[in-house]
């Protein structure tokens, strides 16, 4: 499908480009995926999706850096790639079968596309653009109670600001992806700037908890279903604490503050 998005004509005499070129765009691949058949293309269609989830989910993670006119743009284009794809949706009865209707669904619900997401507070988001938004809205110290962890809760740390304080209790229950000593020491050798510290969790915590700005007036509480490392991987949640309630989790995590130091094997 052309993309009227892309270029616009040149003035007559000025050279270059007469004509826009032709692109993929969203509703273009969704319309392909009901008319091509054979093993490559339906491979080379979703790959495009995939392409296109991973392009919004940079949008998202990186919207600080992206202005109001661009942001705007952004979203007038989506509204319209949503009015298109219903538009297909009407005409696609007249070109497909009900067979090929169920095989284009089937791509979007793909758990090899989708296993990635959870509900943050009711909504459905990216499992890691979760954890990011998190850490990042942290101005002062991130705590997190988790007994399972892995690289993968160490990697999405990364997303906290600089000199942000990092704590993580835990009693680093084993499993197969556990945190090993050589997986710790590649880490701070990599990124040498994160301030990050672990200590027990006391064997006493079932759930999975943030802590935001601890004692501070950006102080936040999360509920957290599942491990960051397997955040996704089945339906979990995040749910923010109501103010109501922060009392309580600010007296838990200040009795965990003095606890010893986590050794890594």
């Amino acid at each position: 499908m052309r993309s009227k998005f892309l270029t616009s004509k040149p003035e007559a005499g000025s050279g270059g480009r007469r004509y826009l070129p032709f692109a993929f765009t969203e509703q273009g691949i969704y319309m392909l995926m009901t008319v091509l058949r054979g093993e490559l293309a339906v491979k080379q269609s979703k790959a495009l999706i995939r392409m296109f989830k991973q392009m919004k989910d940079f949008v998202i993670e990186n919207q600080d850096f992206i202005g109001a006119k661009e942001l705007a743009q952004i979203a007038i284009q989506t509204n319209q790639n949503t009015k298109d794809i219903a538009r297909l949706d009407r005409k696609i009865y007249t070109l497909a079968t009900k067979e090929d209707l169920k095989k284009v669904m089937d791509n979007f619900i793909d758990p090899e596309t989708y296993k990635h997401f959870l509900l943050m507070n009711g909504d459905k988001i990216e499992a890691d653009i979760a954890y990011t938004k998190i850490y990042k809205s942290a101005k002062k110290s991130i705590y997190v109670i988790d007994n399972y962890i892995g690289l993968k809760t160490l990697e999405l740390l990364r997303a906290a600001r600089g000199k942000t304080q990092i704590i993580v209790f835990s009693d680093n229950v084993k499993n197969k992806d556990m945190l090993t000593k050589n997986i710790l020491d590649d880490f701070r050798k990599d990124y040498p700037n994160i301030d990050l510290k672990l200590k027990i969790a006391g064997k006493k915590y079932h759930d999975r908890y943030v802590a935001i700005d601890y004692g501070t007036e950006n102080e936040a509480f999360y509920l957290c279903g599942a491990s960051s490392k397997d955040a996704g991987n089945k339906i979990s949640s995040i749910t923010k604490i109501e103010e109501s309630s922060k009392d309580m989790y600010h007296m838990m995590f200040s009795g965990m503050l003095n606890n010893k130091d986590l050794k890594i094997y």
